[in-house]
């Protein structure tokens, strides 16, 4: 009996698992722009203007 049950909901696991993906892609997306833009600032003060640095020292 127990494996006849598991066996019932095909369907509705297999819509969860689509839409499980759809979210982890979505997820994943947003991450990697995060971290594009953090790469990018990170680049913007690791590279300052050296005559700009020499002004301050």
């Amino acid at each position: 009996k127990k494996k006849e049950d598991l066996a019932v909901p095909t369907c509705p696991l297999e819509q969860q698992i689509e839409e499980f993906d759809l979210t982890n892609f979505m997820l994943e997306e947003e991450f990697n722009q995060e971290q594009d833009c953090l790469q990018t600032l990170e680049e913007g003060e690791a590279a300052p203007n050296p005559k700009e640095e020499e002004h301050i020292l």
